[in-house]
């Protein structure tokens, strides 16, 4: 009496409401077992008891350990029940039992690859503007779909199953109608290893009934597929309709590629184990066997003598001496007979050995053939020597039986052209003694999975799906199988202050961002600035209602964002009145780093438009030799045009364009010489308020480093001074690849900075003469010291010091600027004879349409992280930012308006 089996549902055996499923023998045509189908209300149940689990959380938020645990459970307790399931397996699917011993005890690996994916997989942490923590985590999708094939019962099954679980989701299996019996068995083994009730049930059913029922459940929010193409097809429209997640194991007609080099007996063995394992009744199966001519005879004879030995020991499944079983059923059976008929009757192939049903009793065991679906192993040729066989349908149809169809070639791209003629794009083998070959003719073969010198391997790491349509969508096994089984989740935490944040984040803040009654102003509109009526040390600085003037034709009105602040700032105007410098006057509007947005451009204006993104930097003359050679900031005239300005550029007698700019307003009149159009890159208003410093400092460090000293892979750079430019510097030279970057501060938490910036070593001065920290600066520096030493400090014993490390024919580059009476002592001999070189250079030799929008590349490409060096202050809280930007504990303070 054959036994019945059950549906497997919220964790038990229950009965369906269908009509019982025969499950036959294959080899016998015996019914051996009857299985109960479910109904449209069983589905509907199931689904639902999924989607419950799913939402309890008891699994889908279960940690990634305890779910690894259960995984390597299953792993356990599936092992001693192997001799049940391939019993069971051979009777269902009348596969060779040796097949299967082979096959399913390696499904525990799928288990425990997955378990320890859970435990070892990292998160990232995504790079962001501003005080922001971004980081990425995978979250279950929840109930999702399998429908599994005949030919591989269980390991079709686990392969699906084991990154399912690993991933929370809840799983509803549709097997085979042919083959359900060993997946319901998985159920009680998954209950025992801690899989929650609801999480996994089997529902056997018909594909036109329950597997249609089950994919088209709005609830299910994937559906994974093994099966033809056509079906594969019909699935994904019905999948596409719900727009849930889908990916297909479809057909295949692989191609197996014999070169003249390959060992003949080596591959007979390939073609053998890669076309008639199962009985050819494999995907991947090699059907398609392309043979150098100049071998083909040779590979003809000793395949035939190959496949006949395997058609002598075809019998009895059960049999360890068997070779190969029956096919799984009368209709697949009649499916290879027609197509072989078709290819031989139409004169374009005939069989150089099998072509027929296997009848009568068998050579190996007496088995009656003849009750079962066994098919003679089978090659087909070409009736003439012209590939006559690639125009017959079985040439391009999956069979799924044990027929393989041969081909010859001449040249290597006609090798490559039979094996790619197809739809399907599943796998392929390649067999030749010349790896470089097999390289390279894998590169141009169309299929998801190329082997080469062998054929159907499988392992859990190694993804498995069709670079072809026809064969399906998405792929099975590694990481990316587990990661289409989840959904990404961003989680953003905002760690500012409250201070920083009310500074940054009122969006509707009175007088904010391009307000209409700026959007077109008339001239002499009212605004507030930061207004120096002092030198900083006066304590004379107080944000003030201003008054702009009319705008020149070479002018930009700028509505600020962010306006950096600088040493320049603080300092401007403490110069002795007796250093020989022309004084600056008050009051004025300083500032010399910012962003904003356009609301005006002068009529002799082209290069930008008003709501164009700028960002803001120094200006020049144009029109000297230094403008003319490119080195704008060594202008003759940059003194005067960037640290005196002008006057009356507001109301009341009030300076700007420092610096061409005068930043620190909330409306400013620029030259058009200091402003940068950055619309076309693409920067959120976040992004201008992080990037407001790049126009000076930031611009200094790095392009001393990429300009000025030309910086590469060849070169060890020393910076003394870990301030903004110092930082900077740091970055480029990183960027630029030089072998060793030495950052040498007083303050270890700017060195422990620049580390984590790219410095190699670090030099910490404090407590240091000169002579040891010359010493330990030549000594990071291979102990011949620095190629390139740039300074930032303008402190003269440490240029001094940096000038006796630096290595014969070193550069020795002079960024700081100091007081007027600040001078270093050369000596002249020493100096001449090691060939140094000691000059000055400003703002990096930036040419800023260029070295701003280079700087905000590195910055998007993570290499220049200026989100290191800031932090943001209200404007009204200046006095603050001037504080720690003077005390040195912030590197760059910005003041957002």
């Amino acid at each position: 009496m054959p036994d019945t089996y059950k549906l497997w549902l919220a964790g038990k055996e229950q009965p369906g409401g269908a009509d019982l499923i025969p499950v036959e023998d294959p080899a016998t045509g015996e019914i051996i077992a009857h299985c109960h189908a479910a109904s449209e209300a069983d589905v509907h149940t199931a689904v639902a008891a999924a989607h419950d689990a799913y939402k309890s959380g008891v699994w889908s938020r279960a940690s990634r350990h305890t779910r690894a645990d259960v995984l390597e459970r299953c792993a356990a307790l599936l092992t001693p029940a192997l001799p049940q399931l391939i019993a069971l397996e051979v009777r269902q699917t009348g596969r060779a039992v040796r097949e299967l011993q082979a096959q399913v005890p390696s499904l525990v690996r799928w288990f425990k690859y997955y378990a320890s994916l859970l435990r070892v997989e990292e998160r990232a942490v995504l790079p962001t503007t501003g005080k922001l923590h971004n980081f990425l985590d995978r979250v279950p999708l929840g109930v999702v779909a399998h429908v599994t094939p005949f030919n591989h019962p269980l390991l079709i099954a686990v392969k699906k199953l084991a990154p399912a679980l690993a991933a929370g989701n809840s799983v509803v299996v549709k097997p085979s109608e042919l083959t359900p019996l060993t997946t319901l068995l998985l159920g009680d083994v998954l209950r025992r290893a801690g899989v929650p009730d609801g999480v996994f049930t089997v529902l056997p059913g018909y594909g036109a009934t329950t597997g249609k029922q089950l994919v088209e459940h709005p609830l299910v929010r994937k559906v994974d597929v093994t099966g033809g193409t056509a079906a594969g097809r019909a699935i994904g429209a019905i999948v596409g309709g719900n727009l849930a997640k889908y990916t297909a194991e479809l057909g295949g007609k692989a191609p197996l590629v014999v070169f003249e080099d390959a060992d003949v007996d080596v591959a007979v063995n390939g073609i053998a184990f890669g076309s008639f394992i199962a009985s050819g009744q494999t995907c991947i199966a090699s059907t398609r066997i392309i043979v150098e001519n100049s071998i083909l005879d040779e590979v003809l004879a000793k395949l035939k003598a190959k496949v006949e030995s395997i058609a002598r020991r075809v019998g009895s499944p059960a049999n360890p001496d068997c070779m190969m079983g029956p096919l799984i059923s009368a209709k697949q059976l009649q499916q290879v007979e027609r197509l072989v008929d078709e290819a031989v009757q139409g004169e374009f192939a005939k069989a150089l050995t099998g072509g027929r049903r296997m009848q009568g009793a068998s050579a190996l065991d007496g088995t009656d053939l003849s009750r079962g679906y066994f098919y003679e192993p089978t090659v087909l040729v070409s009736t003439a020597g012209n590939n006559s066989i690639t125009q017959t349908a079985i040439w391009r149809a999956e069979a799924f039986g044990p027929v393989v169809v041969v081909a010859g070639f001449d040249t290597e791209p006609q090798a490559v052209a039979l094996a790619n003629d197809s739809e399907f794009g599943l796998g392929a083998s390649i067999w030749t003694r010349d790896l470089s070959r097999g390289f390279r003719v894998a590169e141009q073969v169309e299929a998801g999975i190329v082997w080469v010198n062998t054929h159907h391997r499988n392992d859990p790491s190694s993804p498995w799906g069709g670079a072809k349509a026809a064969s399906g969508v998405g792929s099975e096994n590694g990481v990316d199988a587990y990661h289409a089984y989840t959904t990404t989740k961003s989680t953003i935490i905002n760690y500012a202050t409250a201070e920083e944040s009310l500074a940054a984040d009122d969006w509707f803040r009175e007088g904010g961002f391009y307000t209409e009654s700026i959007r077109t102003p008339s001239m002499g509109f009212e605004s507030e600035a930061l207004v120096a009526r002092g030198p900083l040390s006066e304590g004379k600085w107080a944000v003030e209602p201003v008054t702009l003037r009319e705008l020149r034709e070479d002018e930009v009105l700028v509505e600020m964002v962010a306006s950096g602040i600088c040493h320049t700032d603080l300092h401007c105007g403490d110069t002795p009145a007796d250093a020989g410098v022309p004084g600056v006057f008050y009051p004025r509007v300083l500032g010399h780093e910012g962003s904003g947005y356009v609301v005006q451009a002068g009529s002799a204006v082209t290069k930008v438009k008003p709501g164009d993104a700028v960002l803001l930097s120094f200006s020049y003359c144009g029109s000297c030799y230094m403008c003319g050679r490119g080195l704008r900031s060594h202008c003759v005239d940059f003194f005067a045009i960037n640290f005196l300005g002008e006057r009356d550029v507001f109301a009341g007698g009030i300076g700007g364009r420092f610096f061409g700019q005068s930043s620190l307003a909330r409306h400013s009149v620029v030259c058009a010489k200091s402003v940068v159009n950055v619309e076309g890159l693409g920067l959120t208003r976040d992004d201008l308020r992080l990037l407001a410093p790049l126009g000076c400092g930031l611009q200094t460090g790095s392009g001393t480093v990429a300009k000025v000293a030309d910086a590469g892979a060849d070169d060890c750079l020393a910076v003394v001074g870990m301030g903004g430019v110092g930082l900077a510097a740091v970055m480029a030279a990183r960027n630029r690849g030089c072998r060793a970057v030495i950052g040498v501060d007083r303050v270890e938490a700017r060195l422990e900075l620049a580390r984590s910036l790219g410095a190699t070593h670090t030099v910490n001065t404090a407590g240091l003469s000169m002579d040891e920290v010359a010493a330990r600066i030549r000594d990071a520096a291979e102990g011949l010291g620095p190629t390139i030493s740039i300074d930032t400090s303008a402190h003269p014993p440490l240029v001094m010091a940096l000038i006796a490390a630096s290595r014969y024919g070193g550069r020795i580059i002079q960024v700081g600027t100091g007081l007027p009476e600040s001078h270093v002592s050369i000596h002249m001999q020493s100096f001449m004879v090691s060939a140094k070189q000691y000059f000055g250079a400003v703002q990096g030799h930036a040419l800023t349409e260029e070295s701003i929008p280079q700087l905000v590349r590195w910055w998007r490409e993570g290499v220049f992280p200026v989100e290191k060096l800031v932090e943001f202050f209200p404007y009204k809280d200046f006095e603050k930012a001037m504080s720690v930007m003077g005390s040195g504990s912030v590197v760059k303070p910005v003041i957002v308006w």
